[in-house]
């Protein structure tokens, strides 16, 4: 695979960020809600290169007031941020986690596709190189998001609704640096990566893979911390991986 991004829900933000941090090859990263943990996205937010999107939800003590809002600002452009206004901490979740709701406020389907839909808006920028409908052009308009910031470059003649199509082949992605189009301040669920894949049945919503179609986690993680027994299987599987040549 030439082009791979990756995304998290509150710990697995964290997941996403770091591993963002240490593989330069990586595409994009999308962060869901994250919550920093050690101050450990905080230490690398430097380090992290790629195009990131921080979509937060409310302000909560499930999500640590927001703290992974801290990276924002050391860490370089490309980047932007908003946030899902009224939104909870499981909303990012669908379906929602009943471990995730038992200890956080409730859940909703509207503000659940709204994480959605811009998850999926800035992974098509970065993986397939399609830029319609314009993300930024969309989030300015959109009365479900507030604290918007865009660092990404803009859509240039995209933005008048031409052009668009999948991009071929690897390469860095477009829309790098840039100035901010606006102003104020800083889901799939868990860590995966994503991959570019076929065309959309729409303009910004449910893709549909040239394949089969990975199933979706039965639930999702509403953590704050990563057990050290997970990491080590984690560690373990992907080095058993590697030795079979996978």
């Amino acid at each position: 695979m030439t082009r791979v991004a990756v995304g998290g829900h509150s710990a697995g933000g964290l997941s996403a960020f770091l591993a963002a941090a240490s593989r330069a090859s990586l595409s994009a990263v999308v962060l869901f809600d994250a919550v920093d943990v050690a101050t450990l996205g905080d230490l690398q937010a430097a380090n992290v290169r790629q195009p990131t999107f921080f979509i937060n939800a409310e302000p909560s003590t499930c999500s640590a007031l927001n703290n992974s809002s801290l990276w924002y600002s050391p860490k370089p452009a490309p980047k932007a941020r908003v946030k899902v206004l009224t939104a909870q901490h499981c909303d990012v979740q669908n379906p929602a986690s009943p471990v995730c709701t038992s200890s956080c406020l409730g859940w909703d389907a509207t503000r659940s596709a709204v994480f959605q839909r811009y998850g999926d808006l800035f992974f098509r920028r970065y993986l397939l190189g399609q830029n319609t409908p314009c993300l930024e052009t969309t989030a300015l308009a959109d009365p479900a998001l507030g604290d918007q910031d865009f660092q990404l470059g803009g859509c240039g003649a995209l933005d008048a609704g031409t052009g668009g199509g999948s991009a071929t082949g690897g390469g860095s992605a477009t829309g790098a640096g840039g100035g901010s189009t606006s102003t104020g301040g800083g889901s799939p669920t868990g860590g995966g990566a994503a991959t570019g894949g076929g065309g959309s049945t729409d303009a910004g919503l449910d893709v549909v893979d040239a394949g089969a179609t990975a199933p979706k986690p039965a639930s999702g993680c509403g953590c704050t911390s990563v057990p050290g027994a997970g990491l080590a299987l984690v560690s373990l599987f992907s080095r058993r991986r590697r030795s079979a040549g996978w």
